[in-house]
């Protein structure tokens, strides 16, 4: 999951370079759900009913997140998506969904895929030769930095195919 502060930044240029209305869905209120209800124009909703979720799901456009009940719904639906992978091959999570785009940037990381992080202290990334656990993942946050192209690129497609 992206810092705070990276989060914010994908929210504004989603915001601002795509034609759609957000809506940002997280299951409790942290510094995330902070930093997203100061961006300008998104919506934030915390700890949305189930079936007012799935009814939310299936309305959207397309979605962006991580490999999450939301991508496999929106998978399962036949319904385009982003999903943002770390330490898993996304064609080991999504290969049945083709319109969910992976994006997994292991090239940014010579250990990657990795399973060295500690879910006691999450986020906390301990990265080799690292002595302290980073903040962040390499591999989630290039992706992150990309999900703002894949979602035009995405959207671009739907209108094109109907």
């Amino acid at each position: 999951r992206p810092t705070p502060e990276r989060l914010g930044k994908v929210l504004r240029r989603l915001v601002t370079e795509t034609s759609i209305q957000w809506l940002g869905v997280h299951d409790y209120e942290d510094d995330h759900v902070t930093m997203a209800k100061k961006v300008e124009g998104m919506k934030v909703a915390v700890n949305v009913p189930f079936d007012q979720l799935v009814g939310l799901v299936g309305a959207a456009a397309v979605t962006v997140g991580p490999d999450s009940f939301i991508t496999h719904l929106r998978g399962s639906l036949g319904l385009p998506g982003i999903a943002i992978f770390g330490t898993h091959d996304p064609q080991i999570r999504i290969r049945y969904y083709p319109k969910i785009t992976g994006l997994w940037c292991r090239d940014v990381c010579p250990n990657s895929p990795c399973q060295i992080f500690r879910r006691d202290a999450f986020p906390g990334y301990l990265c080799p030769p690292m002595a302290e656990p980073r903040r962040e993942c390499s591999v989630l946050a290039t992706g992150y930095d990309q999900v703002v192209d894949l979602v035009k690129k995405r959207l671009a497609e739907d209108v094109n195919t109907g």
